[in-house]
């Protein structure tokens, strides 16, 4: 398998470490998706990219999704800082490796909608439109009731 073929996909890819529950580190950071955002969040917690209200819920769906393992596809709005507000789709995967568990995020804008107050901070996932797991062959998480 020849790695240079997803080279097209890199702006538009973010790769994550599930430290806890609490802190979801942004190892990588793809060109569209800084840009999009309107500053680079590589190396901090992605938490902080959600409403203060959703980060608890956030954290244990990005843990259950790495220690599952399972995958996931999503459609939510963000709100960029910019104040653009648009809808993304995103497929995550999780990753093995020797320290963190990881995940892969592809997130693609496949809908441009109104403008927002100018913010200091991009706001992921703002309003969810769609979560379904991704059976990797090792089974679903057990039904939750959390709103992510």
């Amino acid at each position: 398998f020849d790695l240079l073929r997803l080279q097209h996909l890199l702006p538009d890819l973010v790769v994550s470490e599930v430290r806890s529950p609490a802190d979801i580190h942004l190892r990588f950071v793809g060109t569209a998706i800084v840009e999009r955002f309107g500053y680079d969040p590589t190396g901090q917690n992605s938490l902080l990219n959600q409403r203060e209200e959703m980060r608890e819920a956030v954290g244990l769906w990005y843990s259950r999704l790495v220690n599952q393992p399972c995958g996931a596809l999503t459609k939510f709005k963000n709100i960029y800082s910019s104040g653009r507000e648009a809808v993304a789709e995103c497929m995550f995967l999780p990753l093995r490796t020797d320290e963190w568990p990881c995940f892969v995020c592809l997130a693609r804008v496949t809908e441009l909608l109104d403008w927002q107050t100018v913010s200091p901070l991009t706001i992921t996932a703002a309003d969810i439109h769609g979560r379904e797991w991704i059976d990797l062959g090792f089974g679903l998480p057990a039904a939750d009731h959390t709103s992510v």
